[in-house]
């Protein structure tokens, strides 16, 4: 009687909302940090697009940008020498471990990164890897990928 007494008195414990963990696990897959570059679905879009359109190719474990991709970084206000000289790696690979495919590190991904987040195309999440595309971001990003 006495635990039954403390039972209909007690508090229940408090516990995360599922709808808040799938939340944050589905953003988190859709764009995040991954070290200086941006992962998830929208990196591999935005390093498939390129791709399709032959500004970069890729070679064992990097990308390499065509000498169409010069001009086409170069039309987007980005400078691809300035990458090319920085001590790092260039252009790696980098295996998206929710998506399983590879997106764009290196120099150019942190140029990509910085590029999308000064435009105001993307903006981070406090507190987390997590990133969010902007109302201007949606449509500009698009347009920025095409050919």
């Amino acid at each position: 009687m006495a635990l039954e007494a403390l039972a209909a008195t007690a508090r229940p414990a408090p516990r995360q909302p599922i709808l808040k963990e799938a939340e944050e696990a589905r953003t988190l897959r859709f764009a995040r940090t991954c070290y200086d570059h941006l992962a998830g679905t929208l990196s591999v879009r935005v390093a498939t697009a390129p791709a399709k359109i032959q500004v970069i190719e890729p070679q064992g474990q990097r990308f390499s940008v065509t000498s169409r991709g010069e001009q086409w970084f170069h039309e987007r206000g980005l400078d691809v020498s300035a990458a090319r000289g920085q001590r790092r790696q260039f252009a790696s690979r980098c295996l998206d471990w929710t998506e399983r495919h590879h997106h764009i590190g290196g120099a150019i991904g942190a140029m990509l990164l910085g590029h999308f987040l000064r435009c105001g195309w993307i903006a981070r999440r406090t507190g987390t890897r997590a990133l969010r595309v902007t109302a201007l971001g949606e449509h500009e990003i698009e347009r920025f990928l095409r050919s």
